[in-house]
């Protein structure tokens, strides 16, 4: 009974998780072959050496395969491959391929979702870009609170910091002033800083 009520906790902020990286990647597959979404399900037979892995969903069975692009997010924070395990949940986002049970996958992420007001981590800050220093890796990320007040971060970034546009991964280089993105990672709120982990910017769809 103990085991069931974890699961349950456990698949909870999974959830979580999903709702907050909705923030980052609205999309849903529709379709085999040019779609890019997420899907949930449990690793199985992972295979290190290849970067691959079985997702099994509660409809069907996918081939995951991975490569050293892929962002890997486990409770918030940044982690290897080796750190995923059979039988962990996860959200798998990437496209699916045009046989409709292989994933090319961008980003996977499983864990706990940190909670909101924690100062060491942050699901996710939608701002603009301004005062872009590629020199220094650094920008400001700047956002409105709900009663509409500027506020400003000081975003920072380093060689490990994974970046991606439109699912894909990119680079800092392709950063622009005044465009709107959405950053994950180690935040300040006090200082208003943000150790990046994941920017993910280009423009997005609506929902």
């Amino acid at each position: 009974m103990r085991k069931i009520i974890k699961n349950n906790k456990i698949w909870a902020f999974l959830l979580l998780i999903v709702f907050f990286t909705s923030i980052l990647m609205p999309f849903t597959f529709a379709g085999p072959g040019r779609q890019k979404g997420k899907i949930g399900g449990v690793v199985q037979n992972i295979d290190y050496s290849n970067k691959m892995f079985n997702l099994k969903s509660e409809e069907k069975e996918f081939t995951v395969n991975y490569t050293t692009e892929t962002v890997f997010i486990k409770d918030g924070g940044e982690v290897t491959p080796e750190d995923l395990k059979n039988e962990d949940k996860v959200w798998v986002m990437g496209p699916l391929g045009e046989d409709g049970k292989t994933i090319d996958a961008h980003q996977i992420i499983w864990g706990q979702i940190p909670q909101i007001g924690n100062k060491n981590q942050s699901p996710a800050i939608r701002g603009t870009i301004k005062n872009l220093n590629l020199t220094d890796s650094k920008f400001d990320l700047i956002l409105k609170d709900k009663e509409g007040n500027e506020i400003t971060f000081n975003v920072v970034y380093t060689a490990n910091t994974k970046f991606i546009r439109d699912l894909k991964p990119s680079k800092p280089e392709e950063f622009k002033n005044d465009e709107l993105v959405n950053v994950m990672g180690k935040i300040n709120p006090d200082e208003k800083k943000i150790e990046a982990i994941l920017v993910c910017f280009g423009k997005l769809p609506n929902r």
